[in-house]
């Protein structure tokens, strides 16, 4: 049995002779895997959602009846099923537990989501447990589509928000793009090694959101491509995830998610996304506000209509956290009317905003 052992077992055993010699090298990247194609012992089309079955079939405009044996043939040559024997029903593989399951992670654990919104920064003392905001703990399990769906609505309740001020009329925004959210997780979710026993983390700091994923990027593509955004082919660790993530239209086919995150922070007028590697871990790190330097939160329509006194007085805005008439009449040697002028102008621009009367008076950042 010793050749049949090493063959299903080829994965772990490799790793654990890897991890035996110090010297051994620990690879960037894992190649494309075979794992979501493989059957899941204990489980049965029972544990999938007919629900959900059907929003795929109807995307796909097959004229399917759900459930029925052949909507149970055509999952099978998808490979989200696989034939036990010729009398029993199919059972579903990695795939379709992960992309249809009801409760994934009653079989396999590692499908879920820890989600989290933490007071503080990373680098903050504390355990998890007494930095977690208000309700902000929650793990999120279920189909693909279900995951995303319950991250976004996660976010959108817990994560921070900025004012914005369009006219006269002030209100309060989410951060950080939905969009650019919601491909860090879909990305998560679809390229992650489902070998691995790990969840996806993702957590919402004050500063930061940083979501991690069990495994490195799938071979070729290094970290020196996904961080130039020149990855030069769409590689899919687990495809047939990624086929269905695709059918439901959580993401493109083509290798062009990393750019649309960026494009989206951009246009939030955030910094680019951060991407590296801890042990087995890929990250993702989207930095807020507070992280962005001024220079990219200015779109080139504003920053036209600025002088470079009204750039610096932002900056010195940022960097003190208020700033004041006097302070701005001191340091540029100008009159308070034309102090004033300035305020006035970035008010109306939507960059800062007024707090305090009379002699109190000063300006934060919006």
């Amino acid at each position: 049995l010793q050749k049949v052992i090493r063959k299903e077992n080829k994965a772990f055993i490799e790793d654990c002779e890897r991890r035996k010699s110090p010297s051994a090298p620990t690879p960037d990247y894992q190649g494309v895997s075979d794992e979501d194609s493989k059957q899941v012992t204990g489980s049965s089309v029972a544990d999938l959602s007919l629900d959900v079955i059907r929003e795929y079939t109807k995307r796909l405009g097959l004229p399917l009846k759900v459930p029925s044996p052949r909507l149970w043939e055509y999952m099978k040559k998808a490979g989200f099923l696989v034939e036990a024997s010729k009398k029993a029903v199919p059972i579903p593989t990695v795939a379709g537990l992960v992309c249809f399951g009801k409760s994934p992670d009653h079989i396999l654990h590692q499908c879920k989501i820890k989600a989290y919104r933490l007071k503080g920064k990373p680098e903050d003392r504390g355990n998890i447990e007494s930095r977690v905001i208000g309700n902000g703990q929650k793990d999120i399990t279920g189909s693909l589509p279900h995951m995303v769906r319950e991250v976004e609505r996660f976010f959108q309740s817990r994560g921070p928000k900025v004012p914005k001020i369009e006219g006269m009329v002030r209100e309060e925004v989410d951060e950080y793009p939905l969009r650019a959210i919601r491909e860090v997780i879909v990305n998560a979710l679809v390229h992650r090694d489902y070998r691995a026993g790990a969840y996806v983390d993702f957590k919402i700091y004050d500063d930061r959101i940083v979501v991690k994923s069990p495994g490195h990027a799938p071979a070729p593509i290094t970290i020196e491509q996904i961080r130039s955004y020149s990855i030069p082919l769409s590689i899919r660790r687990n495809p047939r995830i990624a086929y269905a993530a695709a059918t439901f239209g959580l993401m493109e086919e083509g290798a062009t998610g990393l750019n649309k995150i960026r494009n989206e922070l951009q246009m939030s007028g955030l910094s680019d996304p951060e991407f590296s590697y801890e042990p087995g871990i890929f990250v993702v790190t989207l930095l807020g506000r507070e992280l962005t330097p001024l220079s990219l939160r200015l779109s080139l329509e504003i920053r036209s209509q600025l002088d470079q006194r009204q750039i610096d007085i932002l900056d010195l805005a940022k960097e003190m956290g208020k700033i004041t008439s006097t302070a701005c009449m001191k340091k540029w040697r100008i009159s308070r009317e034309t102090a004033t002028q300035d305020f006035k102008k970035l008010m109306r621009l939507g960059l800062l905003e007024k707090k305090g009367i009379g002699r109190s008076t000063y300006y934060v950042l919006i």
